[in-house]
């Protein structure tokens, strides 16, 4: 089977450039079309209500938790808090939690119905190895809820004063600064999705 082949010339304008067999082209294109797709590799994804099972953010399902199940989280950590003239903002000092790095400053903030819906974690004075270990272990299943949208630096990278590393998140970031010498902040901010 022969078909004239015709191209462009200009943008109005056509003319034939020559004949050629189209039958292996359509082949080709029928056998394209009739094999499946390859599915893409993707990495396992936790679903938001399994995040809350991580224990991130924090172990406080964020959207849900109330002022009281704040509070009942709190009670074990041995936190000084307290709320703002508004009642909105709850704002805690030396929460510490077992098997993780002692929080320096922690904010929740809650909506008008009282639901906790962001909050952020602030540690300080951490060695900088244990400040580098914690945000791997975190950001490691924060990755298994979605890919992170932005990524700056990694935590090997922050050895050096003056560097941070950032991994964003829709529903939140993690942060590793290595202000001067010494003074290491690894902060954790999330926000009901």
């Amino acid at each position: 089977m022969k078909a004239i082949v015709v191209g462009l010339v200009g943008v109005l304008g056509a003319a034939a450039v020559g004949t050629a067999d189209v039958a292996p082209l359509r082949m080709r294109a029928t056998a394209r079309q009739l094999q499946p797709a390859a599915p893409a590799a993707e990495a396992p994804r936790v679903a938001p209500a399994e995040l809350d099972a991580l224990g991130l953010p924090l172990g406080l399902p964020l959207g849900r938790a109330t002022r009281a199940d704040v509070r009942a989280w709190l009670s074990s950590t041995g936190a000084s808090c307290r709320h703002d003239d508004t009642g909105r903002v709850l704002s805690c000092r030396d929460v510490a939690r077992p098997g993780e790095p002692r929080i320096d400053a922690l904010t929740v903030r809650f909506d008008h119905d009282g639901r906790a819906y962001a909050l952020q974690a602030d540690r300080t004075g951490l060695a900088l190895v244990e400040a580098q270990a914690h945000f791997a272990g975190v950001a490691a299943a924060l990755d298994r809820a979605g890919a992170p949208i932005e990524v700056v630096g990694t935590p090997a990278e922050t050895a050096q004063p003056y560097t941070r590393a950032e991994r964003r998140y829709p529903h939140g970031a993690l942060t590793l600064s290595h202000f001067e010498p010494g003074s290491i902040r690894l902060r954790e901010r999330y926000q009901a999705r």
